[in-house]
């Protein structure tokens, strides 16, 4: 989640160090989804007010949601029946679709070569190591190529 923060506080650096320690404190994968998004789409622009209430709307569903969760989730008997196992997927990839049809920072045919390889490499990374070791081993390797191929085809 740092990296997060990291990306995002350029944005608010004329704003309190209260309210900049608040947006930190609150952000999620999906709140910095959406920064990104809106960033993309107002040319670099994103103020305060805007993204407290993305955090605090995404912490209020949060909580509700556990709440419902909690309540009623002895009611469903078999979640994959209902196709529940899949919401947070599902969510990721509705999110990885903004990204890239709103990124205007790389090219759209960077993006899918390194989602396609980033696919690869998990599903080799899945055979060959343990399970604990994938994400970071595909992560990093992903990044260093990723990095590479821009560089190289990308300028």
């Amino acid at each position: 989640m740092n990296k997060y923060k990291l990306t995002l506080a350029p944005k608010f650096k004329k704003e309190k160090l209260a309210k900049n320690l608040w947006l930190g404190f609150l952000i999620t994968d999906e709140t910095f989804a959406l920064a990104i998004t809106k960033l993309n789409y107002t040319k670099g622009k994103l103020n305060y007010d805007w993204m407290n209430a993305s955090n605090i709307v995404a912490y209020a569903a949060w909580t509700l949601a556990g709440l419902a969760g909690c309540l009623l989730g002895n009611l469903v008997s078999d979640t994959k029946a209902l196709g529940l196992d899949y919401a947070v997927i599902a969510m990721f990839l509705g999110l990885l679709y903004l990204q890239l049809i709103t990124d205007q920072s790389l090219k759209i045919e960077l993006q899918l070569i390194m989602i396609g390889g980033t696919m690869v490499l998990t599903y080799i990374g899945m055979i060959i190591l343990p399970a604990s070791a994938t994400t970071i081993v595909v992560t990093v390797v992903s990044c260093l190529v990723g990095m590479g191929i821009k560089h190289v085809y990308f300028k």
